[in-house]
């Protein structure tokens, strides 16, 4: 499933008839550049660990190789892993301003909450809510889950495997590493075609796409496990 990232650039030396040590070198730090763009615009670079609220702070610090969340929840008695509520509009911690941890939609009254429809649900988020504070390096939480496990799912700036203890990347998006690193590697040579330099570019952008899609793609199981879970009782005419 993982490809070492020095195979891949053994493979391009190897195919444009280079050997030096310097040759290595360079189209390695070539391919690190490719590996970070691809784990932010693509996937690859995911990681997920378990943290402790603070019952004092009602934060957690955030990892040293944090970039970005993409799930923030709590383990349900079901083993799934159930998402918190995002509240951006106030600080969810006491201050001398705020002496009272608000754990519900008062933080942002939802429109569910002055009106009720058939169908519709009430838009309250029963497991919790949290903000991220940037500044600060840490996540804070309503008082609801203090002292409480959170599972953080976040792409991670790390390009060394947890598991492989190298740098590794997904089989998916080798093909696009390979094209990085060719288009990077003639992109300021002033004796290469701009042509070429383009044709390479390009095909760059075209297998990066192709791997996305592919990082993105359902199975028919997880398709229809989706369309279930979106479904919701509506009147019948």
């Amino acid at each position: 499933m993982y490809i070492k990232v020095e195979d891949i650039v053994n493979d391009v030396i190897i195919e444009e008839g280079k050997n030096s040590e310097n040759d290595f070198l360079r189209y390695f730090k070539l391919a690190l550049n490719g590996l970070k763009e691809l784990h932010f615009d693509v996937g690859g670079g995911i990681r997920t660990v378990e943290l402790t609220v603070s019952s004092d702070t009602l934060t957690i610090d955030l990892p040293s190789d944090y970039v970005k969340y993409t799930k923030i929840g709590v383990y349900g008695n079901d083993g799934d892993v159930h998402p918190l509520g995002l509240r951006n509009d106030k600080s969810l911690i006491s201050t001398a301003a705020n002496s009272t941890t608000v754990s519900d939609d008062e933080l942002h009254p939802t429109y569910f909450e002055y009106v009720q429809e058939f169908g519709l649900g009430g838009g309250n988020n029963t497991n919790g809510y949290y903000k991220v504070d940037a500044e600060n390096n840490t996540i804070q939480f309503t008082s609801d889950l203090s002292g409480k496990k959170i599972i953080l799912e976040y792409i991670s700036s790390s390009l060394i495997h947890p598991s492989e203890g190298k740098v590794v990347i997904h089989e998916s998006s080798a093909e696009a590493l390979r094209s990085y690193i060719y288009w990077k590697s003639i992109q300021r040579k002033r004796n290469v075609n701009p042509n070429d330099k383009l044709s390479a570019r390009n095909e760059y952008y075209n297998n990066k796409r192709l791997a996305r899609a592919r990082m993105l793609s359902f199975t028919k199981q997880e398709a229809l496990q989706t369309t279930r879970k979106a479904f919701k009782q509506s009147p019948k005419m």
